[in-house]
């Protein structure tokens, strides 16, 4: 599933085509956020974790594969969907924007010579261990970097799952597992069934009580 507030919508939408990708893109519009007569970003918050979530309840999406992608106040609005909701999102686009943040998940940005050059920022973020891809776009004018919302990219984006998230006893410290492709997890259903029957073998011998 893709949350999309972005320029590139139709390069999206043309990527899902021509790859065959089955997906649903969700366009989620809010006006500029200085207007007070407009909807902001984080009034929409809400509504758009409820349809998320009511499409993950009926089985419709996989819930490791949602992505948000956004450009100028949509880019604003991917960092803070990335920084609110990292535990429903596996990796994000933003761009023409400079608001970058510490998030908790894989984030690609890109941003023109319309804003603010963020480099220093983004190294700053790598030290405390965000994972950022950026990519400083000088000949384009704002909007232009959907450009780099590349057939490439959107592979790359598409092959990230959200890590599964195992939780300590006693709700002590969690870590992140990657999630298993399909040769693995047989592999790994094979490994246990070996082990079982293994274990049975043993315990008919009488070596296991």
């Amino acid at each position: 599933m893709l949350l999309d507030c972005v320029d590139a919508d139709e390069r999206i939408l043309q990527y899902l085509k021509d790859s065959g990708t089955k997906a649903i893109a969700l366009f989620p519009v809010c006006h500029k956020s200085n207007n007070p007569k407009t909807v902001a970003w984080k009034d929409c918050y809400d509504d758009v974790e409820h349809i998320i979530n009511d499409y993950i309840n009926k089985g419709l999406v996989d819930k490791k594969r949602i992505y948000v992608t956004g450009s100028s106040d949509g880019g604003v609005g991917t960092w803070d969907y990335a920084e609110k909701h990292p535990e429903m999102f596996a990796a994000a686009i933003s761009m023409s924007c400079s608001s970058p943040r510490k998030v908790d998940i894989p984030i690609y940005f890109f941003n023109t010579r319309s804003e603010k050059d963020c480099t220093d920022k983004v190294k700053e973020l790598k030290k405390k261990g965000v994972k950022v891809k950026y990519k400083y776009c000088p000949q384009y004018k704002h909007g232009g970097d959907a450009a780099e919302c590349t057939p490439e990219l959107l592979k790359e984006l598409e092959s990230r799952p959200r890590p599964t998230l195992m939780g300590g006893a006693g709700g002590g410290a969690s870590a992140s597992v990657p999630a298993l492709n399909e040769k693995e997890l047989e592999s790994l259903k094979a490994g246990i069934g070996n082990l079982a029957k293994t274990a049975a073998q043993l315990s008919e011998l009488g070596t296991v009580a």
